[in-house]
């Protein structure tokens, strides 16, 4: 049987106030207006993945689940939540292009804002959801 060593923390003085030692992340000037989100009726688990994505303790959350499992959905609708609290000044969409049959990426016609719409639907989707004003803009 193991021994396990109980780690207490250092205590704080109130004349003190304890030093910030995390990495600077440069982010730009948070945004001035108000969102108007639109909620949705979330399950359970999408609830549950919600609250564990806005607690102030995640720093990073990656969702791996079976297509139509609403990742991209929950995913967007935290990062809004955010921008929203101002807690980020920045979103990045990050998705794998997927190449499928014969049909290379660089062998599409047009340009790279061409070739790239075809997977940014899923985000522009999810933003309608959310913003019903943003549905003639996208």
């Amino acid at each position: 049987m193991k021994k396990v060593k109980k780690i207490t923390p250092k205590p704080q003085t109130k004349d003190k106030p304890v030093e910030d030692t995390s990495p600077y992340v440069f982010q730009r000037e948070k945004i001035s207006l108000e969102l108007n989100i639109r909620e949705l009726p979330w399950t359970q688990k999408q609830k549950d993945i919600i609250n564990l994505f806005l607690h102030k303790d995640t720093k990073a959350l990656f969702l791996k689940g079976p297509a139509g499992s609403s990742k991209t959905l929950t995913s967007m609708y935290c990062g809004l939540q955010l921008l929203n609290k101002k807690r980020v000044s920045d979103i990045v969409l990050v998705r794998a292009a997927v190449e499928s049959s014969d049909a290379k990426l660089g062998y599409l016609p047009g340009d790279i804002d061409t070739k790239i719409s075809v997977y940014m639907t899923p985000f522009k989707t999810s933003l309608m959801n959310f913003f019903a004003s943003l549905t003639s803009l996208l």
